[in-house]
């Protein structure tokens, strides 16, 4: 099943008798001799996997979209936020993509996890990515566990809407030096974090220095399973725990 080109992949066809069964994992790869090598397998969750893939980012189609590790290039769709059935998305190390986060994201309510995903670039993946704009609402994202947007170029403020999101356990996005303004205030909703390692009260001097961020240090009364909390390099403007 040669492709048109080593970047295309237009259709799989089915070369058994009769349907081909629900294909739950799919893994693409290349082979030497440029042949695509199509391995599919019946497993729940769904889940798509490819680390051959270049050009720009076509539309996911499963419940578990895992294109990491490759060179697409080009604007995330903003079409992502109509696949209400997604659960976990992964693209980190796609250094070309490039432009805003789509503001429908919030859309996506079955998400548990958002790692390494639009929002998520860990530091060893993808350092340098070229994501700008501001952060997206996330109202509605109920079930949202990790959430890492480290080593973009997000800009703006941080949205107190992120307050609501109280099943979340691990926050991050340092390395975006253009965040400004205050803390939000209703962090202390949240719980369940037992890291805000790196995340919007937690930038690391090797990470984040001279970060934007304003304003008091925000109330944690509540969030008695935090472990470890970095506020360094910022602009606060209250005494630490008045």
């Amino acid at each position: 099943m040669p492709p048109s080109s080593s970047s295309q992949l237009s259709s799989i066809e089915n070369a058994g008798a009769g349907l081909a069964p629900p294909v739950a994992i799919l893994l693409i790869s290349v082979e030497p001799s440029g042949v695509w090598a199509v391995a599919a397998a019946i497993a729940n969750p769904a889940s798509t996997c490819c680390k051959c893939l270049k050009g720009k980012m076509a539309t996911p189609f499963s419940e578990r979209r895992l294109l990491d590790n490759n060179k697409l290039s080009g604007s995330i769709p903003s079409t992502l936020g109509l696949l209400n059935t997604l659960e976990v998305l992964r693209f980190d190390n796609n250094a070309q993509l490039t432009g805003p986060v789509p503001t429908n994201l919030n859309n996506l309510t079955r998400l548990t996890e958002l790692l390494r995903a639009m929002l998520s670039f860990d530091t060893s993946h993808l350092a340098n990515c070229n994501l700008t704009g501001p952060l997206p609402d996330l109202t509605g994202m109920n079930e949202l566990m990790y959430l890492l947007l480290d080593n973009n170029k997000l800009s703006g403020s941080i949205p107190s809407t992120l307050g609501l999101l109280n099943t979340l356990e691990v926050l991050r996005f340092d390395n975006n030096a253009q965040l400004t303004g205050p803390v939000p205030t209703n962090l202390n909703n949240l719980t369940r974090l037992t890291e805000l390692l790196r995340a919007m009260l937690s930038f690391d001097t090797s990470h984040l220095a001279n970060c934007n961020l304003t304003g008091p240090l925000p109330d944690l009364t509540g969030m008695n399973e935090l472990m470890y909390l970095y506020m360094n390099n910022n602009s606060f403007s209250s005494s630490l725990f008045e």
